[in-house]
């Protein structure tokens, strides 16, 4: 595997958001501007902006009045990609069911 500059750049964005659930789960102090919520959540919609257009084709056309549009996943070759997506999206799932749950006050 090749060391493609768009995964490192993914791996080193899932970082702080990595830190944030393994901080919890470890009981260790992270420094407080690794986990800054606007690095943490800024860092999961980046990795997953850069690395979702590598995996995901999205095409729009007019056909006789009608609009078509198709979605292609491509899994060959792609499977760094598909990783960072795929924990991007778990982290990000992780991370808002608890700020639901820390912040859910029943009436």
């Amino acid at each position: 595997m090749k060391n493609d500059p768009k995964t490192l750049a993914g791996l080193a964005l899932l970082l702080p958001a990595c830190t944030v659930c393994l901080s919890g789960l470890l009981r260790f102090d992270a420094p407080p501007a690794l986990i800054h919520p606007a690095l943490v959540f800024g860092g999961l919609l980046a990795a997953l902006a850069i690395n979702l257009p590598r995996v995901l084709r999205v095409a729009a056309r007019r056909e006789g009045g009608a609009l078509l549009g198709e979605v292609r996943l491509r899994v060959e070759g792609r499977l760094p990609s598909l990783a960072i997506i795929t924990t991007s999206l778990l982290l990000t799932s992780v991370l808002l069911s608890y700020l639901f749950v820390e912040n859910f006050q029943p009436r």
